[in-house]
């Protein structure tokens, strides 16, 4: 969360009262925004948490607590617990650290070793490792004294600690290194089904991966054998079992086993976003799909990044940006100077005097461009930095309203809410 100190603020009013929660200072030093119904609160450096009805749920006397999907955990006396909503205990506060990973398993940390724990307190692995990293597809990379294993949710070791380095499991598979540095992949029962053998890898998507050995790159699938051919030309990941692949200085996009998906030649193809590719020829940009076909004609000299189904895109006839779909088409006129920063459905735009605005996905002007130095702080939160004075907005899809705030108050804010504090009171502004 971050904090900004806000000075000389000229703000309207925000939202309806229903919208707003407030906390005298008496009570509370801080209250955080909601977070599955439940609040962390502040008061004399303790922490607690009530809930949407500001009932009490923990008394402000923990050193720390932290909200984690349904459940709270808590820090007293240096040592940590688990209650559910209602306060009612699931873990006693018996160890120096407990973090959730599922419905029924906690990490556990005693003596500066991990181990695991279950939700009727049963330990089924007794702290020993140095760390053991976040479950994936059922098996977890653990480390000690600088080599590494797996495990699997019960605790069990199935893969001894004799790698020096495993980067963890994806589609199946895990990356493993030699002592040279070398690496290969093991499968999920722990067999070094790719032999430690490349200068690098990337990690499984689908069937196949991108590797790199006595500098030629080539494609392999999970038993090791090469569905494209080892070659000194480039070849890059596209998307899952896509590749492009570079001849005679030309780029052409591939399936997995090296058939052309296209024969279409371009200077450069990026990775796939919302299922679309980017192509270069020459200086011109566009799109095609995963099968080939022209999305967007490879006739901008500037494209963004498509979000949404909508892409910012330069109108060369005119030098101006609008924002256009995937049918080709502006949504937002190309009569702006610059377009650059956006929401999920709302975009910052300038003009030639560097004023700037809001513009929603319609094309409507929701905040004139009058202002300075725009910023998204996230989906709905605006910010305008113009000299050094903040002013705080949010975003709606068919409107913007501004916080009404005091000089010197302090902000916080994250994606649910927008929290500010002085000296008699904290106000929390939801903006979903």
């Amino acid at each position: 969360m971050k904090k900004l100190i806000c000075v000389a603020l000229l703000l309207t009013a925000c939202g309806k009262e229903d919208n707003i929660a407030s906390f005298p200072k008496k009570d509370y030093d801080y209250v955080s925004n909601l977070n599955n119904g439940l609040r962390v609160t502040s008061k004399d450096q303790k922490q607690g948490v009530i809930n949407e009805k500001n009932e009490i749920i923990l008394p402000n006397v923990y050193n720390y607590v932290s909200i984690i999907n349904d459940e709270i955990i808590y820090n007293k006396d240096q040592k940590m617990g688990v209650v559910n909503k209602e306060g009612k205990a699931i873990l006693k506060n018996e160890y120096p650290f407990i973090s959730p990973l599922n419905d029924n398993l906690y990490l556990i940390k005693d003596n500066n070793k991990f181990g695991l724990m279950t939700r009727d307190e049963k330990v089924i692995l007794a702290p020993k490792y140095d760390k053991i990293e976040k479950f994936n597809d059922n098996l977890a990379v653990v480390s000690l004294n600088d080599k590494y294993g797996v495990i699997n949710m019960q605790g069990t070791e199935i893969v001894p600690l004799v790698y020096p380095y495993i980067r963890g499991y994806v589609d199946g598979m895990a990356l493993v290194t030699n002592e040279d540095r070398k690496a290969g992949f093991i499968n999920r029962v722990g067999v070094e089904v790719v032999p430690t053998m490349y200068d690098y890898t990337e990690d499984y998507q689908g069937e196949t991966t991108l590797v790199l050995k006595d500098n030629e790159f080539g494609v392999i699938d999970k038993i090791g054998v090469y569905t494209i051919p080892p070659q000194l030309e480039r070849i890059n990941r596209v998307s899952e079992d896509i590749y492009s692949v570079k001849k005679n200085d030309k780029f052409f996009l591939k399936d997995f086993l090296g058939k052309n998906i296209s024969n279409e030649p371009y200077d450069s193809i990026g990775e796939e976003h919302e299922e679309i590719i980017p192509v270069k020829r020459g200086d011109k940009f566009g799109y095609i799909n995963k099968l080939g076909k022209v999305v967007v004609p490879i006739e901008y000299s500037e494209l963004g990044v498509p979000q949404n189904g909508m892409i910012i895109a330069k109108d060369d006839k005119t030098g101006l940006f609008g924002v256009i779909n995937f049918e080709n088409k502006f949504i937002i006129e190309p009569i702006y100077t610059y377009i650059l920063g956006r929401s999920d459905n709302a975009f910052i735009v300038g003009n030639d005097n560097f004023k700037e605005g809001v513009v929603n996905k319609n094309g409507k002007v929701i905040l004139p461009l009058e202002y300075s130095n725009l910023e998204f702080k996230n989906n709905n939160l605006l910010v305008s930095n113009e000299e050094g004075k903040f002013r705080f907005f949010v975003v709606k899809e068919n409107e913007v309203k501004e916080l009404q705030l005091n000089a010197n108050d302090i902000i916080d804010y994250n994606e649910k809410g927008i929290i500010v504090q002085n000296s008699s009171e904290t106000k929390i502004y939801k903006i979903d």
